[in-house]
Parts: structure tokens; C-alpha cells; sequence
């Protein structure tokens, strides 16, 4: 099983804040951490522009898993769905989130070689 619940932390161990909480209207406004539940919902959520034509069943299929897992404490993946999110994350996010955000969803996951 994994926590969604478990707090996101840089390189130094401090919480990174949620930028998807930002206010324009409020630029002071303190932003709650993120979760890796919400990380993994807002890349389900994204819309990249390679995917305008994505189907209405896949954009359906994505924002139910995000509902279903994003303060999921006890969460699991089907086979199917793991791939799908480290691809999403890995195109949402820079590598600060997605060295956190992919051991926590595949601890057998091992780094590749660099391009």
C-alpha cells in the first residue's frame, strides 16, 4: 500500500510547497506542502499539448484515479496504472519531484543511465 498523505521534500528534507495552491490575487499567501497524492493528481489532471485529441474515456479514467488516490492513505496500483503515472509526473515535474515522487509508487524502481 502507499500513503498519497506522505509530504514531499526537497533535496535539504524541507516540505516543497504545492504550486497548484498558488493565488495570483494573493502572492503572499502560504502554500500548503505537497503531498505525493496531489503531485500524482495534478499530473493526472494536466493537459499537455500532445494529448488535445485524448479521448473522453481516457480524460475520464485519469480524473477518476486522481479522485481515488489523491488523500488516499492506503492507496494501491494496478499494473496498468503505475506506468501511466510516471510517465505523467515525469513530463509534469522537474527532477527535484520526481526523485521523491517515483520511489514512493515503485520502491523496485532503479535509475536508468543518463542521456
Amino acid at each position: 500500500m502507499i500513503d498519497m498523505t506522505t509530504v514531499l521534500t526537497d533535496e535539504r528534507g524541507n516540505p516543497i510547497p504545492d504550486p497548484f495552491e498558488a493565488d495570483p490575487k494573493d502572492p503572499q499567501k502560504v502554500l500548503p506542502p505537497l503531498t505525493l497524492g496531489s503531485a500524482v493528481a495534478h499530473a493526472l489532471f494536466a493537459a499537455f499539448p500532445d494529448e488535445q485529441n485524448l479521448g473522453w474515456e481516457t480524460k475520464f479514467t485519469r480524473g477518476m484515479m486522481a479522485e481515488r488516490l489523491r488523500n488516499n492513505s492506503e492507496a494501491e496500483l494496478t499494473t496498468e496504472e503505475l506506468p501511466v503515472i510516471k510517465r505523467l509526473v515525469g513530463r509534469l515535474y522537474g527532477v527535484a519531484i520526481v526523485m521523491k515522487v517515483i520511489p514512493l509508487i515503485d520502491p523496485t524502481a532503479k535509475p536508468g543511465a543518463l542521456a
